[in-house]
C-alpha cells in the first residue's frame, strides 16, 4: 500500500500546486482589470505582467496589455499585444477588432479590412467594428458604405459620439453639410460637453462665414477648456474678422491677465499692436512675458524692426541666433536677420546668412527660395535655378517655387523651358491666378501681346474674382495703345469701393498715355477727394495739368496744397516743379530750398537745386548747400553724394573721390557712393591696381540694388581689366534694363567690338555686325555724352 500511496501524495501536490498558481494568477488579473478601471495603467500594466509572468499563454492579460496601450496612444505596444492573443486565440472578436483599428490608424487599410471581416465572421457585429468599418470605407471614399454604417451605428446609439462625428465627416465629404448641421446640433443636445461635436460644429460655421454662430461655439468651448490658448486665439480671430478689432485685441488682454505664461496669445497680441503701428504697446507686452523665450525674442526683434529701430532688432536677432538654449528659434532668427538685409539691399550680407542657414539645413526651403532671389537679382541666373530647383524638388505643392524657375530659366534666355514650367503649373492648378500673370509677362518679354491677352483671358474663365488678371489685362492693351478697351475695364473696378483707388489711379495713367491729360488731371482728383493724403495723386495731378497746358493751374493746385501741408517736404516740392514748368525760376528756388528746409537729408530737392545752380553758373553755391545740407543731416549719405557729383563736374577728381571714399567709411552700403567711385576710377589714375579695387565697388552695387546702371559700370569695368565675357554678361544686363541709354550702348558695343576682332572665336562675324547694330543709333542721336567721339571713332573702324 505504500508504494500506490507516494504518487497519489505527489499528484495531489502538484493539483495544489497548480491551483495555487491559477489563483495568483486571477489575482493578479483582478487587480489589473480594477486599475484599468480607475485608469491607472501603470499599475494595470504591472499587475497584467504579474500574471502573464505565471501563466504566459495567459490571453486575457496580453488583451488587457493591448487595452491599456491603445488607451495610452502607444499604438506598436498595442499591436503586439493584440498579435500575441491572436496567436493564443485566433478568433478572439475583441482582438480582431483592436488589430483593424491599429491597422487603420497605420493607414494599413488591406491589413485593416483582413481583420475587421475576420471579426465580423466571429460573430463581433458591435458599434465598435462597425465604426471601424465605416473608418476604412471614408479612408477608400466609399463614402455611401461609410454612411450606411455610421447610420446604423447612430440609430442604435445616439449618443456614441464617436459614430455622430464619422457619419458628420462622412456627409460633409460627399457635400452634405446642411444634413451634417442638423446631425451635430441634434447630437449636441444629447452630448452637451462634447468638445468634438462643438469643434466640428464651429468649423462648419467658420466655413460658412457664418461667425456669429462659430464665436459662441467658441465660447461654449472654452467654458469646457478655459485654459486653452488656442480658443481664446480662435475667438479674437473672430471678431477681427468681423471687424471688432477693439474686442478682438481685449480677447487677447483678458486671457493673458489670467494665463500670463499663455506665450502664443502673448506674441500673437504683441503682432497686433505691431500691425497697428503701436510698437511701444506690443514691446510692453513682450516686455512682461515670465520667461525671456525665443519666440517672445523673434517676436520682439520684428517689433523693433517694424518699428524703425533696425540695429536693435539686428542685434537681437544675432544674440538668438547664437544662443545655444533657442536652438528651435536659430532659423528663424536667422531669416529675420535676411529681411533686415534685404530691406536694406544688403544683398551680401543676406546671401551669407543664407548659406549659414543652409549648411545647417541643406534643405531648408525659405532659405534656398531666398537665395535663388538674391541670385536672381545679382544676374546669377545658373546659381538661382539650382536653388529654386531643390524648393521644386522638395515640395511638389510649392507653387511659387515653379514659377521663380521660369523666371529664371526665361532671364537666362531659356524662354522655352520657362513656358513650359509655367504651363505645367497652370495644369496642375487652373485655379492659381499667379501662373496666368507670370505667362502673360512672359509673352510680353516675347514681344507677343496677343498670346499674352489670350493667356489673362483663359485665367479670367477659370478665376473670375481674380482682380490682377483683369489690371494686367488692361496693362497690356494700354501698352498696345488700345486705350478704350483698357479704360472700359478699369472704369468697371473704379465702381467698386474696394478697389476704387488704384483703378483710379491706373486709369489716370492710361489717360495720360493717350494724351486724354484733362481726364487724367480728373482722374486724379478724384483720388485726392477721397484720400487727400494720397501723395502719388498729388503728383499725376500736377504732371497731368502741366503736359495739359494748364501750367498755371498747376502752380495754384500745389501752392494750395503747399498752404494745408505747411510742413510736408513733398508738397513744397511739387510747388518747385509747378514753379519751373511756368518758368517762374525764383519761385521755384524758394520752394526747392524750403523743401530742404524741411527735410536735409532728402537729396532730390538737393540734385535740382545743384543742376539748377550748375546750369547757371553758380556751381559753389550748389556745393554750399551741399555741404549745408551735410552739416544738418551728417548721417545721411544723399547730400555728401551731391557734394562729390558737384565736385566731379568741377573737375575735382580728388575731391569727388575723398567724398566718395568718406561717405563709404560711414556706410559700406551706400551703393550710389559705390557705383559711382567705380566709375570715377576708370576716368583717374586707372592703373590695375585701382581697377581692381573699382571693380569690388562696382560689384557691390550691383549685387546691392540690381539697378542695370551699375551693371554698366561692373561691365565697363571688367571691359577695361580684360575681362570680356565677364564684361559682355553684364552689360547685357544693363542693356535689358536701359536699351534707350547711348552710354550702356556704347559700352556694349565695345565689348562686342572687341570679340568681334578675335580671328579664332567662331562667332567674330556675328559680334562685329551686332556692335555695329548698336552703334548706329548711338552716332546718329544728336544728344551728346562725354564717350560719344570714341563711339563715332569705333562705329567707323567697324564700317
Amino acid at each position: 500500500m505504500k508504494k500506490i500511496l507516494l504518487p497519489l501524495l505527489l499528484l495531489s501536490i502538484l493539483l495544489t500546486a497548480c491551483t495555487s498558481m491559477e489563483e495568483k494568477r486571477d489575482t493578479h488579473m483582478q487587480n489589473a482589470q480594477a486599475a484599468e478601471k480607475r485608469d491607472d495603467y501603470a499599475a494595470a500594466r504591472q499587475e497584467a505582467l504579474e500574471a502573464i509572468g505565471l501563466d504566459p499563454t495567459f490571453a486575457d492579460a496580453h488583451l488587457l496589455l493591448a487595452r491599456c496601450a491603445m488607451k495610452e496612444d502607444k499604438i506598436q505596444d498595442a499591436a503586439a499585444s493584440f498579435a500575441k492573443v491572436l496567436e493564443l486565440k485566433p478568433d478572439s472578436v475583441e482582438a480582431l477588432t483592436g488589430a483593424s483599428r491599429v491597422a487603420l490608424a497605420a493607414d494599413e487599410l488591406d491589413k485593416a479590412t483582413e481583420y475587421a471581416e475576420k471579426a465580423l465572421k466571429a460573430g463581433g457585429e458591435s458599434d465598435d467594428l462597425n465604426g471601424i468599418r465605416a473608418a476604412i470605407f471614408m479612408k477608400r471614399h466609399d463614402y455611401a458604405a461609410a454612411i450606411s454604417l455610421f447610420e446604423k451605428a447612430v440609430e442604435k446609439t445616439p449618443d456614441n459620439e464617436e459614430s455622430v462625428l464619422g457619419l458628420a465627416s462622412a456627409l460633409i465629404s460627399t457635400g452634405d453639410r446642411a444634413k451634417a448641421a442638423t446631425l451635430l446640433k441634434g447630437a449636441l443636445d444629447r452630448l452637451p460637453q462634447s468638445s468634438a461635436v462643438l469643434t466640428l460644429l464651429l468649423t462648419l460655421s467658420v466655413q460658412d462665414n457664418d461667425f456669429e454662430t462659430a464665436e459662441g461655439y467658441v465660447q461654449r468651448l472654452l467654458t469646457l477648456r478655459p485654459e486653452d490658448p488656442a480658443l481664446a486665439l480662435q475667438l479674437s480671430d473672430m471678431r477681427l474678422l468681423a471687424g471688432k478689432r477693439d474686442e478682438s485685441r481685449s480677447v487677447l488682454v483678458d486671457f493673458l491677465q489670467k494665463h500670463p505664461a499663455a506665450e502664443l496669445v502673448r506674441v500673437r497680441l504683441a503682432e497686433m499692436d505691431t500691425d497697428l503701428g503701436q510698437f511701444d504697446k506690443a514691446l510692453t507686452t513682450l516686455d512682461e512675458a515670465p520667461l525671456k523665450t525665443g519666440l517672445i525674442r523673434l517676436t520682439k526683434a520684428s517689433a523693433l524692426g517694424k518699428s524703425g529701430r533696425v540695429d536693435e532688432a539686428e542685434t537681437l536677432l544675432k544674440e538668438l541666433a547664437a544662443d545655444p538654449s533657442a536652438k528651435a528659434q536659430a532659423t528663424d532668427a536667422r531669416l529675420g536677420l535676411v529681411e533686415i538685409y534685404l530691406a536694406n539691399r544688403r544683398m551680401n550680407d543676406a546671401e551669407k546668412e543664407l548659406s549659414l542657414i543652409l549648411a545647417d539645413e541643406p534643405q531648408n526651403g525659405d532659405a534656398l527660395f531666398l537665395r535663388g532671389r538674391i541670385y536672381f537679382d545679382m544676374n546669377r541666373f545658373a546659381d538661382a535655378i539650382a536653388d529654386f530647383s531643390k524648393v521644386v524638388e522638395a515640395d511638389e505643392n510649392d507653387l511659387e517655387a515653379p514659377l521663380a524657375l521660369a523666371d529664371a530659366h526665361n532671364a537666362a534666355h531659356e524662354s522655352a523651358r520657362a513656358e513650359e514650367i509655367i504651363s505645367d503649373v497652370i495644369k496642375r492648378a487652373p485655379k492659381f491666378g499667379q501662373a496666368y500673370t507670370t505667362l502673360a509677362n512672359l509673352y510680353m518679354m516675347q514681344q507677343k501681346p496677343e498670346a499674352a491677352l489670350m493667356t489673362l483671358e483663359i485665367g479670367k474663365k477659370e478665376i473670375p474674382q481674380d482682380v490682377t488678371l483683369s489690371v494686367l489685362e488692361a496693362d497690356i492693351l494700354a501698352s498696345q495703345k488700345r486705350y478704350d478697351e483698357s479704360r472700359a475695364i478699369l472704369e468697371k473696378f473704379a465702381g467698386q469701393a474696394e478697389y476704387r483707388e488704384g483703378a483710379l489711379m491706373r486709369l489716370a495713367a492710361v489717360n495720360g498715355a493717350a494724351g486724354a491729360h484733362a481726364k487724367a488731371a480728373d482722374d486724379y482728383a478724384r483720388v485726392l477727394k477721397e484720400n487727400p493724403d494720397n501723395a502719388a495723386a498729388a503728383e499725376g495731378r500736377m504732371r497731368a495739368l502741366i503736359a495739359g497746358d494748364k501750367e498755371k493751374e498747376a502752380l495754384a493746385f500745389t501752392e494750395k496744397r503747399q498752404k494745408e501741408r505747411p510742413q510736408d517736404p513733398l508738397a513744397a516740392y511739387f510747388v518747385g516743379e509747378a514753379a519751373l514748368a511756368n518758368k517762374n525760376n525764383d519761385k521755384a528756388e524758394a520752394a526747392f530750398l524750403s523743401a530742404l528746409e524741411l527735410a536735409p537729408n532728402w537729396d532730390q530737392p538737393l540734385t535740382v537745386l545743384a543742376q539748377y545752380y550748375s546750369t547757371t553758373n553758380r556751381i559753389d553755391k550748389a556745393m554750399e548747400l551741399a555741404r549745408k545740407s551735410m552739416g544738418k543731416a551728417p548721417e545721411a549719405a544723399g547730400p555728401a553724394i551731391v557734394l562729390a557729383m558737384l565736385q566731379e563736374e568741377k573737375g575735382d577728381l580728388d575731391g569727388a573721390e575723398t567724398t566718395y571714399r568718406s561717405i563709404l567709411a560711414n556706410d559700406p552700403d551706400a551703393y550710389i557712393a559705390a557705383n559711382n567711385l567705380a566709375f570715377l576710377i576708370t576716368r583717374h589714375k586707372a592703373d590695375p591696381a585701382r581697377l581692381q579695387e573699382a571693380e569690388g565697388f562696382a560689384g557691390t552695387a550691383a549685387s546691392g540694388t540690381g539697378a542695370p546702371a551699375t551693371f554698366d559700370t561692373l561691365g565697363w569695368i571688367r571691359f577695361l581689366r580684360g575681362n570680356d565675357e565677364g564684361a559682355e554678361q553684364a552689360l547685357r544686363h544693363a542693356y535689358q534694363g536701359m536699351p534707350d541709354n547711348l552710354v550702356v550702348a556704347f559700352h556694349l558695343a565695345s565689348i562686342l567690338a572687341a570679340q568681334g576682332k578675335d580671328a579664332n572665336r567662331a562667332d567674330a562675324v556675328a559680334k562685329k555686325d551686332e556692335a555695329k547694330a548698336l552703334l548706329k543709333p548711338v552716332v546718329e542721336s544728336k544728344n551728346d555724352f562725354p564717350q560719344k567721339a570714341d563711339a563715332e571713332k569705333l562705329y567707323d573702324s567697324l564700317k
